[in-house]
């Protein structure tokens, strides 16, 4: 048993107002006579009298109570389950491109929550609702619902991101409840077309609208200017924009673009002089359906300045490449006992070793004098060996590389544990090896001296010292470009005393610095400035967060399924049914029993 309208039963506080007036209401009148002797005389048939109209009484009292809880079981509407409900499971898209515009203004989003909206009117039929809001991390708005009201709450708060949407996740936490529930009915409100649908309703929400979307920028710095290149995109119609750069926010240039509809074009701007700039931004002035992707903005990374202690009795080929680098401030010591072990990013040993390593910078070693913990190193090998990378793994060390006919003559084997990963080998004997010290920082082990290679006589020894140094002492923001809903992660570089990042909005998170590295989750489209202090200075990188360019376009899959119970009742277009007529002929019979009543009492 249930109520369609719970709110009715609050008729039932007729009923003690009821009693109140029939305990308060006068039993007798006062009324001057001229004799009680006609009372004497019927004294006897008034006492034979009494008890019929005690039940008189409260037989009339009976049937207004009746009638009140009548009036009120009617405005609440009991209903009982047959046994045939079905639960409503409703996916709602809320990635970037379900806010794309119709030529009314009504987004893809908004007309998804007025289709889910529409299932509250199930409810009623004694079905149940269940809401997901499938963003990056798809969750539950509600789950099996059986009020509308609680549905229409439900679809107010929902929002709508600049993000994507991960159907997979969303399909597992509707798949959850379908394995809960007997008869379940999914529908998934997207701008997406499916070609294979498994017990899933999709209902595409895309109507052709046009959109045009830069899908990437970047710059290229030559001899005496710097070039600009943007790549945009015109979906479902061809069309002459206007396509801008902005650089440090000012306008730069401008140029009037043809475009094929959903065909990549490139336009380019370059400047006179080669350009110094902290962010340009190549921009569509166009009023397309999603104004979120009409930009697509370059940060530059600031230019790293790496202290460096070189401590090596023969430093010509290393202090070379390190000054060559033109980030590097070397300072160069004969042997540890000379050198100053403290206030450097980088300690580089050249087959000589210190008593104890620093631990406040990395540290890079030529050579096996004194290896770490967790490290050791095998006899030497004589016998020349071509120097190669484990191209198994990814690793930053290994950018620009080709090591073509790179040979080394005497080297060690490195064998560590499970701290260390082993990067260089030669003839299957890894030559360097490299484990985390915390904060960021490397410890890294090279196990043969350079002037036992042709190393430093290839053009690929530059680049060598430039992936260490750089790998060595891990930039703040490795990487300015990123996705609306990735985590942003920052590097905790050692004495830093707070991290924080500034927001488009200009609002500001904090972050911790308790850990080696510390993150931040993107949800908006913009450029965002990351910040670090220390005691003695700070630093700040700016970084640009985009939609994702699959959100630009509505675009087709090819399948989306789902596995249900087999014992599904299609039968499920009223899953109650209810009481009201049953309770209407008991109203019209108490009525009609308390006017009969009346009628005896007075004619």
């Amino acid at each position: 048993m249930r109520f369609m309208n719970p709110a009715g039963l609050w008729l039932l506080l007729g009923v003690p107002v009821l009693i109140i007036i029939y305990l308060i209401k006068a039993q007798h009148e006062d009324r001057p006579v001229s004799s009680t002797f006609i009372w004497k005389l019927s004294s006897r048939f008034m006492k034979k009298r009494l008890p019929v109209q005690r039940i008189k009484k409260l037989l009339a009292f009976l049937l207004q109570l009746l009638l009140i809880v009548g009036i009120s079981l009617m405005v609440a509407r009991p209903a009982f389950n047959n046994g045939k409900s079905r639960d409503y499971i409703a996916i709602v898209d809320a990635s970037a491109s379900m806010q794309t515009k119709d030529e009314n203004g009504t987004t893809r989003f908004d007309r998804a929550l007025e289709e889910a909206e529409e299932l509250a009117k199930e409810i009623d039929k004694g079905h149940t609702v269940s809401i997901i809001l499938a963003g990056d991390k798809p969750s539950w708005l509600l789950q099996r619902s059986v009020s509308p009201s609680e549905v229409r709450l439900a679809l107010e708060g929902a929002d709508c991101a600049y993000g994507g949407c991960d159907t997979a996740a969303a399909l597992a936490l509707a798949q959850q409840l379908c394995e809960r529930s007997k008869n379940p009915q999914v529908m998934f409100f997207t701008d997406n077309s499916y070609t294979d649908t498994k017990n899933i309703q999709a209902v595409d929400l895309s109507n052709g609208e046009w959109n045009v979307a830069v899908t990437g920028a970047q710059s290229k710095a030559e001899k005496a200017s710097t070039e600009f290149t943007g790549t945009l995109i015109s979906h479902h119609r061809d069309a002459t924009l206007t396509v801008g750069l902005r650089i440090n926010g000012q306008l730069a240039d401008a140029k009037i673009v043809d475009c094929v509809a959903d065909t990549e074009t490139t336009v380019s701007f370059v400047t006179e002089s080669k350009t110094s700039y902290d962010t340009a931004e190549v921009f569509v002035e166009t009023s397309d359906a999603l104004q979120a992707d009409n930009s697509y903005a370059i940060c530059r990374s600031k230019e790293r300045t790496y202290r460096v202690m070189l401590v090596s009795r023969s430093p010509l080929y290393l202090e070379s490449a390190l000054n060559a680098l033109g980030t590097c401030q070397v300072t160069v010591a004969a042997s540890p006992e000379e050198a100053e072990l403290t206030g450097y990013d980088l300690y580089v040993f050249d087959c000589v070793a210190p008593q104890e390593y620093p631990q406040d910078g990395s540290v890079l070693v030529f050579g096996t004098q004194m290896l770490p913990e967790g490290l050791t190193a095998g006899s030497t090998v004589t016998t020349g060996a071509a120097l190669t990378m484990e191209l198994q793994q990814q690793s930053d060390l290994f950018a620009d590389l080709t090591l073509f006919n790179t040979a080394v003559t005497n080297y060690k084997g490195l064998h560590g544990n499970l701290f260390w990963k082993s990067l260089f080998f030669c003839e299957e004997e890894a030559v360097l090896a490299t484990r985390e010290m915390g904060n960021g920082l490397q410890f890294t082990v090279v196990s043969f001296d350079l002037r036992d290679s042709n190393l430093p006589m290839q053009t690929d020894f530059l680049l060598f010292m430039r992936n260490l140094v750089e790998y060595s002492v891990p930039a703040f923001l490795k990487d300015t470009d990123h996705t609306v809903g990735s985590s942003v992660t920052l590097t905790v570089m050692p004495g830093a005393e707070a991290i924080y990042v500034e927001l488009p909005d200009d609002s500001i998170q904090a972050l911790s610095t308790a850990a080696a590295v510390t993150a931040v989750t993107v949800d908006a489209v913009g450029i965002y400035t990351a910040v670090m202090t220390t005691q003695d200075s700070g630093e700040y990188v700016d970084f640009f967060v985009h939609v994702p360019e699959s959100e630009s376009r509505s675009v087709s899959l090819a399948e989306l399924s789902l596995e249900l119970p087999t014992d599904i009742s299609q039968d499920a277009e009223d899953a109650i049914s209810e009481l009201w007529f049953w309770v209407a002929v008991i109203m019209l019979i108490t009525v009609l029993g308390e006017w009969g009543w009346y009628y005896h009492e007075q004619y």
